[in-house]
């Protein structure tokens, strides 16, 4: 890394722009290659020419965010006599959530999601949960929907 990255402060804006396509060497991406695989060019290659926002790359799929929420859901509203002693799960689940929405286009309901994430994640479950929790994944299905 030191004859790579330039001795002065990244901008967050442009750090996918320096690091997409070193990103995309090593751990080649599927969804990039030709159409044959198997051709000896494209061998362990990766054409990043044609693409037009490393964000896009990087960026949760809708169906994996969906699953995030109704698996959340399920752990929250199966039976809510039990919710404290899924709460560490609940909470991992929460987490990985918020993680997937940064790598959306932020926005400031992406913003209001994230900052309410933070604070349901407390060692207890907060009294306001399942409202709470129910506002956020109202709020989450219109980012995904938007997506």
């Amino acid at each position: 890394a030191h004859g790579f990255f330039p001795k002065e402060h990244i901008k967050k804006n442009k750090m996918l722009e320096l690091l997409a396509p070193l990103w995309l060497k090593r751990f080649s991406n599927s969804l990039l290659r030709d159409t044959e695989p198997s051709s000896p060019a494209n061998k362990g290659a990766v054409d990043i020419s044609n693409v037009t926002s490393f964000e896009d790359i990087f960026a949760s799929s809708t169906a994996d965010l969906m699953q995030t929420l109704d698996m959340i859901d399920a752990l929250c509203f199966q039976n809510t006599s039990h919710l404290s002693k899924r709460w560490p799960i609940i909470c991992e689940k929460m987490i990985l959530l918020k993680g997937d929405l940064k790598t959306l286009q932020q926005n400031t309901l992406v913003s209001d999601v994230l900052e309410a994430i933070d604070r349901l994640c407390q060692p207890k479950v907060p009294d306001d949960f399942l409202v709470t929790w129910k506002a956020v994944r109202s709020k989450a299905e219109i980012i995904i929907s938007s997506k």
